[in-house]
């Protein structure tokens, strides 16, 4: 089973919800995918939600992850996408996230958290 992404369109942002079972390609190929309904609905928040995903890589594979989106993330830039600001949702965050680090590392305006409150107040956006 590969990964499976609902995308919810909110006035003021887009909610990303990711099941199925994880697989860093799948992960990696799908992103483009909401970069494109950023720069078709105008918004530039999201907030990706994958508690529900079964399985996650370690952490060689979420730094594999993070440069994969940040490549897609430049095209995006590069073709005239707006800046986005992008909060990953997970059941839980550790102290060391080394995925996190490099992507503070090279700019990306991504953030981690494991409350949905915290992710909504760093995005600016109401959660109803």
């Amino acid at each position: 089973m590969a990964i499976d992404i609902n995308i919810i369109q909110h006035n003021d942002f887009l909610e990303i919800v990711v099941t199925g079972s994880y697989d860093l390609n799948d992960a990696v190929n799908k992103f483009p995918h909401v970069l494109d309904v950023c720069r078709l609905t105008g918004l530039q928040k999201v907030l990706i939600d994958y508690r529900d995903l079964q399985g996650e890589g370690g952490g060689i594979e979420k730094c594999i992850y993070v440069w994969g989106i940040a490549e897609h993330y430049q095209k995006y830039l590069t073709l005239g996408g707006h800046e986005l600001q992008v909060a990953y949702i997970r059941p839980k965050v550790t102290d060391y996230e080394p995925g996190v680090e490099i992507g503070n590392n090279i700019g990306l305006p991504f953030k981690l958290f494991d409350k949905p409150n915290e992710t909504h107040k760093w995005l600016g956006v109401n959660s109803t």
